[in-house]
């Protein structure tokens, strides 16, 4: 039920700027999946000292998702960086264990447009 109101409250905003709900929703996790689990993470996992494991967490995930927080910041604020470290592990070990960027990416898009029906931005 929560959905579906929210979902009502979030219509005038995905027809008002369909490009920007496509920018918010799809493209930016899809570069932010590309850039920091696949090129950053990517990186990482080669250097032996990033790839030990406490358990299904690496040291490349944990570089990769403080970094993720970090650019947050900016633009977001230090609460908004904290509340995107979870969620960024959870995405780290997903690229892990499927070898791919596939599942992140999905996964990313799932979140944001579940945020984003939530709340939709003032834009």
């Amino acid at each position: 039920m929560l959905l579906a109101a929210s979902t009502t409250s979030a219509l005038p905003w995905l027809r008002g700027a369909p490009l920007d709900a496509l920018a918010l929703i799809v493209l930016f996790p899809f570069a932010e999946e590309v850039l920091f689990r696949g090129a950053l993470q990517g990186w990482l996992l080669r250097h032996e000292a990033l790839r030990f494991r406490q358990g299904p967490l690496s040291g490349a995930n944990l570089c990769t998702s403080l970094g993720f927080a970090c650019a947050h910041v900016p633009a977001q604020g230090p609460e908004w960086a904290l509340a995107v470290f979870v969620p960024s592990l959870f995405l780290g070990i997903l690229r892990e264990r499927s070898g791919s960027l596939r599942w992140p990416i999905c996964a990313h898009v799932a979140m944001n447009l579940a945020w984003f029906l939530h709340r939709p931005p003032a834009l």
